[in-house]
């Protein structure tokens, strides 16, 4: 249990970390943070909701209860829109993770290329299976803690309190709005761990590991989200593509020590990687369980071949993808992540209590 909920800590701050400050700050500006916070909140009702799903069916993954709920015909239609959703949100992550490599570091190299090794990283992740990528999740951990607060001590000289001024200025509906962009990227996303699940062990636990690990992946978050506000002012966060990275520009110790961002920035790269390898495990799994495969690892490189091609064109241009980012992404997201799983509880709910009833009806009449 102790490996999901670092897999949930470094899941949930993912590509939430790199994105999520720049979205945020272009919807209610200095009021990011609060709307981050609410996110949080968001978060923490998902996964009471999700835990509770689980449990109805704790043995099985999403493919396998959703035929259970649905029946075989429908069961696969619901399967494949989950299916599709972690395609779309692997190749979406590879594409932002490769664009920020090409932008930042390595201009001159062709963003296939890019992929390509990333991909190769994940395909050897998956390939080596769920139990040594949660043990490789432990020993990252201390890694991404250290590196954070490294990141949170060297830039808090360098804050502006006028800069969260005034406070609430956005007003309620724009700032929960803007907690629902956050909930799309940290939250809802976490539906894939209905592909995890089955292999935990202490499951009893599962509710409060799960509510406690996405609450300290928001603190996170939350944090990096102020110090992109409190630093950089509310206009330079919403204008930049990567305003966290641009933060990490800033570390400035004694005039000596500076222009350390890629240092910094390791913390993204392995909490992008687990997001990625996990929207892609869980792709990988389901397509596995949906055609009756006895094993997934024969069907991994062929569609990591289809995951590369697939994010060099699923955004044309940044331009797109932050237009999508905002207004596609989190219908998407809200669709697959929650309405669905939602009528999934619901319909299971229906079900065992009509099979309660039989029951207790075929019980009464075995006595008379």
């Amino acid at each position: 249990m102790n490996q999901f909920r670092v897999l949930v800590f470094i899941y949930t701050i993912g590509s939430t970390i790199l994105l999520t400050p720049s979205g945020l700050s272009s919807m209610v500006k200095q009021d990011a943070w609060i709307s981050a916070v609410v996110g949080v909140g968001l978060g923490v009702g998902l996964a009471y909701f999700y835990s509770s799903l689980a449990m109805l069916y704790p043995d099985k993954s999403f493919t396998e209860f959703s035929e259970i709920i649905l029946g075989k015909w429908l069961g696969k239609l619901v399967s494949m829109s989950f299916l599709f959703f972690c395609f779309i949100g692997a190749t979406t992550v590879l594409y932002h993770t490769g664009d920020f490599l090409i932008t930042q570091l390595y201009p001159e190299t062709p963003l296939v290329m890019i992929n390509i090794i990333i991909a190769i990283v994940i395909i050897y992740g998956i390939l080596q299976g769920l139990e040594v990528m949660l043990r490789a999740a432990e020993i990252f951990l201390p890694w991404i803690i250290l590196l954070f607060f490294f990141m949170l001590f060297t830039t808090s000289p360098q804050i502006e309190l006028v800069n969260i001024q005034p406070v609430l200025e956005s007003g309620p509906k724009s700032i929960f709005q803007a907690s629902i962009l956050y909930a799309s990227i940290a939250a809802l996303p976490c539906i894939v761990f209905f592909m995890i699940i089955p292999h935990i062990e202490d499951k009893e636990k599962l509710r409060k590991t799960f509510i406690s690990s996405i609450i300290l992946g928001g603190i996170v978050v939350i944090i990096v989200v102020l110090l992109c506000t409190l630093v950089l002012g509310p206009n330079t966060a919403a204008r930049s593509m990567f305003p966290s990275y641009v933060l990490a520009r800033k570390i400035n110790i004694g005039d000596f020590l500076q222009r350390i961002e890629v240092v910094v920035a390791i913390l993204w790269f392995i909490t992008i990687y687990y997001k990625i390898l996990f929207y892609y495990f869980s792709f990988v799994t389901g397509v596995a369980q949906l055609m009756k495969l006895k094993e997934y690892r024969p069907i991994v490189i062929p569609l990591t071949g289809v995951l590369v091609v697939y994010s060099l064109v699923v955004y044309p241009n940044n331009a797109f993808a932050a237009e999508w980012d905002l207004y596609g992404w989190v219908p998407f997201a809200i669709f697959n992540g929650f309405l669905i799983p939602m009528l999934l509880y619901i319909v299971a709910k229906i079900r065992m209590k009509v099979q309660k009833r039989k029951t207790i009806e075929i019980s009464k009449s075995e006595d008379f």
